[in-house]
């Protein structure tokens, strides 16, 4: 098979697993996504092992990261945190930037009740993309929880600014 068959290959098993992992959740169900993001991860490392630097090697890289993400978000659901926790770190040693993982982490740490370390994450989030609205949301809430209703509201009135017709602000 070609690289570029290849990416196609893997692109198309990846929307594939992403569509159960969506069907799973509706119906409470969720192992058989978990298992086919694990597959994916490891027949993306092997196959990245024996191609090494070529012009896809970008690609390859990217679309691992996406399968990535795809894994500790089922891992989530799973209740495997500490998998999940494992993935989004190692996609940010490579990517400092992926608010997305920043954000997760955000919130697990916030289910974990450690929410210092959440504060941490969405300021990080916020700080990497001034008009990210979730982030702002999320800052808003755990603000809302502690009982700093001002600083929650400051955080909305932020998320405002971003999108008025967003139902969360």
């Amino acid at each position: 098979m070609t690289v570029d068959k290849f990416i196609n290959w893997i692109t198309l098993r990846n929307n594939q697993a992403v569509l159960t992992h969506k069907l799973e959740q509706t119906n409470n169900k969720s192992k058989k996504a978990h298992e086919q993001f694990k597959q994916l991860k490891d027949v993306m490392n092997t196959q990245m092992a024996q191609i090494g630097d070529s012009r896809h090697a970008e690609a390859l890289h990217e679309l691992l990261m996406t399968i990535k993400y795809n894994l500790a978000r089922s891992s989530e659901d799973e209740e495997q945190f500490r998998e999940a926790k494992e993935l989004y770190n190692e996609i940010l040693e490579e990517h400092p930037d992926y608010s997305d993982c920043i954000l997760r982490l955000g919130i697990m740490a916030k289910n974990d009740d450690d929410l210092e370390l959440a504060r941490k994450h969405f300021n990080d989030a916020i700080q990497l993309d001034k008009e990210n609205i979730n982030a702002w949301v999320l800052l808003s809430e755990l603000d809302l929880a502690l009982g700093n209703a001002p600083e929650a509201k400051n955080a909305l009135t932020e998320a405002q600014k971003i999108d008025k017709s967003d139902t969360r602000a």
